[in-house]
């Protein structure tokens, strides 16, 4: 949840990746962005709350660095699953996850961002553990697994696009590259040691047991993210605007600009690679 993260974390206001992964894009504008830039004075105590909501980050991320990959790993072990279903599972993630997301774009911008961040993660909590309930029950279905999947990849682009406002503003200026190097050390270290540690979580416990852990991490994150103490600047007040301008905003500014254009579409590609 860096800066550019939140930036690009929503498709409709200015960009997703396998379920359970974060979102990697370059800056541009869009809901999340002028929130962010309504500079305020200095959050009192800002330092103590950046190391709340990085350490709630590392451990969501490490969890989904456990987790990864491990809902189509379920399909494919648990539910014997063809290699087509297991291709479906991620596309249908990702077409009915940006239905969801993209339209949130201009209500998250009008809206306090914690609340939004701990909502996300509490969503993919109960979506990621209801996997192994299932599987221990022997209820377990493909269809559930899809519907995981899409609340799993909305949940982590909502997530990422008001933690990244959110971010903007709680660290004044001058500061901000340095919370970005933390969290950026937390994500690429989560993202080195988690697929090992899952593995043998696999190995030893079963398939949904990186699921179980992943969905407990979010949950520890909603709570670490709850435990913030400083009180959030108030959104920019809601103007009449028209939704379908708002929600293509971003994907316009993109267009127009072709230094940004390129960035996108090499993020998009990083994305599936």
């Amino acid at each position: 949840m860096t800066v550019d993260q939140g930036a690009a974390g929503l498709a409709g206001k200015g960009p997703h990746p396998e379920p359970g992964e974060r979102v990697q894009a370059g800056p541009h504008p869009g809901a999340p962005e002028r929130a962010a830039t309504a500079a305020g004075p200095p959050v009192p105590g800002w330092r103590g709350e950046l190391r709340r909501l990085w350490a709630a980050y590392t451990v969501s991320e490490l969890g989904s660095a456990v987790g990864a990959g491990a809902l189509p790993l379920i399909a494919v072990l648990v539910l014997a699953v063809s290699a087509w279903q297991v291709s479906m599972l991620a596309v249908a993630a990702e077409i009915a996850s940006a239905a969801v997301a993209v339209p949130l774009a201009p209500w998250i911008e009008v809206h306090r961002k914690r609340p939004v961040m701990i909502t996300a993660d509490l969503v993919r909590f109960a979506a990621l553990a209801t996997v192994p309930v299932a599987a221990w029950l022997g209820v377990l279905t493909y269809a559930q697994l899809c519907v995981v999947a899409a609340v799993q990849t909305a949940g982590a682009i909502v997530f990422n696009a008001a933690g990244g406002a959110h971010l903007k503003r709680l660290v004044p200026e001058p500061h901000r590259a340095l919370a970005n190097s933390r969290f950026e050390t937390s994500l690429w270290s989560a993202t080195t040691v988690g697929p090992p540690i899952g593995g043998l979580l696999v190995s030893w416990l079963g398939a949904t047991a990186s699921v179980a852990v992943d969905a407990a991490t979010f949950l520890l994150s909603a709570i670490g993210v709850r435990q913030l103490c400083s009180r959030e600047p108030d959104p920019p007040p809601a103007a009449s605007r028209r939704w379908i301008g708002e929600v293509t905003g971003g994907w316009r500014y993109i267009a127009a600009h072709r230094d940004l254009h390129l960035l996108f579409w090499n993020a998009m590609v990083g994305l599936r690679s």
